[in-house]
């Protein structure tokens, strides 16, 4: 999360893109859930 922190503040965002992401092989939703809070927080930071 600091990391992505470091790269919204710094400007240079251009784009976002979630990518292989298995809802087969996502136990209990959790990578899918990890995939939408990031997309929020980036979302609410820019």
């Amino acid at each position: 999360l600091e990391s992505l922190k470091l790269i919204i503040e710094s400007g240079k965002l251009l784009g976002l893109d979630v990518v292989e992401l298995n809802p087969n092989y996502d136990i209990d939703d959790q990578t899918a859930k990890l995939a939408a809070s990031l997309v929020h927080y980036v979302i609410h930071k820019i």
